[in-house]
């Protein structure tokens, strides 16, 4: 469910990338949290789904992924200037938009 350019350059990289599967337009979160481990870098991932225009709840992606070390980059193009955006709330190392 992440916007396919981003998935374009995360193919790039030099390191092993998990996508975690969705049903239909809904992101399984209970499969995203379950899948950070130590062995992640980072997180990135869409705060809101451009296809089902379904929020993630960042905060708890973001405070599992600090756990176990890992980087939370946050994707907020599709909900700056929508939803209300605190990133300090948030707690997230990097949240990217266009405002």
């Amino acid at each position: 469910m992440h916007f396919p350019s981003i998935l374009y350059l995360l193919e790039q990289q030099q390191a092993e990338v998990a996508i975690i599967p969705s049903d239909t337009h809904h992101y399984r979160h209970r499969a995203l949290i379950d899948a950070i481990d130590e062995r992640t870098a980072f997180v990135n991932i869409s705060h809101v789904l451009f296809k089902s225009s379904y929020i993630h709840d960042i905060a708890t992606i973001a405070a599992k992924a600090k756990a176990v070390g890992a980087i939370s980059i946050i994707d907020g193009y599709q909900a700056v200037g929508v939803i209300p955006v605190d990133v300090e709330k948030l707690a997230v190392d990097v949240y990217i938009a266009v405002v």
